[in-house]
């Protein structure tokens, strides 16, 4: 039987925070936290200088905030990157006074040196290109050279995809929504898998309306 470099992360097991510890980082993926925020409330948290920020609204908007960027609104069906050359404070605000709100939390070490400040917002659409995935960060057609990937489809049931990796090293799943079967390995919502060294990655959605967002990284 072939060996598959793999490790999987059980929501059921880890909670919401899949991963922060240095043991469990992913290459530079050093944290992925799938994260609640009550009505009304604000968090304050740190973040390492020469780091990528990425917040991704999953339920309902947000509010980010940092010495540089005041009260910048991040909608669902957006993503914010934030870099920064220093360790920095940022705060994250739920501006709605009668629900929670979830967000993921990516930080992925920056190994790009000629980029050090950024604050960008990014949109996508899960309505668009249906047969593909949505890149939501990438080197196509930007004047960024991006360290990493980032992707997201939303499947039918029993849709499949035989994913080729191409100028990355490694790669990060996490089920949204749904379930679904990657490389033999069967996933449920806010369950991850990481996958290196293989050239592609054959995934199918097990159950209608499945969401699946990938994590493309260099090495």
């Amino acid at each position: 039987m072939e060996h598959l470099n793999a490790k999987i992360y059980l929501n059921d097991l880890r909670g919401p925070n899949l991963f922060e510890a240095h043991q469990d980082s992913f290459g530079p993926l050093s944290l992925f936290n799938n994260e609640v925020l009550n009505a009304a409330k604000s968090k304050v948290k740190s973040c390492s200088g020469n780091t990528f920020l990425v917040l991704v609204p999953v339920t309902g908007d947000l509010i980010y905030s940092d010495t540089h960027t005041e009260r910048l609104e991040v909608n669902v069906g957006q993503a914010l990157i934030v870099l920064r050359p220093a360790d920095f404070i940022f705060e994250i605000e739920n501006p709605f006074d009668a629900y929670e709100i979830s967000f993921l939390q990516l930080r992925i070490q920056n190994l790009n040196k000629r980029l050090s400040v950024l604050t960008e917002l990014f949109d996508f659409d899960l309505t668009e290109n249906q047969d593909h995935f949505t890149e939501i960060v990438s080197n196509r057609d930007s004047s960024i050279i991006w360290p990493f990937k980032m992707s997201i489809k939303r499947f039918n049931g029993r849709e499949e995809i035989l994913h080729t990796l191409k100028e990355y090293s490694g790669v990060f799943l996490y089920v949204l929504a749904g379930a679904f079967e990657v490389t033999g390995r069967l996933l449920h919502a806010n369950d991850g898998l990481s996958l290196w060294n293989l050239p592609e990655v054959d995934m199918e959605a097990l159950s209608n309306n499945a969401v699946l967002l990938m994590v493309e990284l260099e090495s």
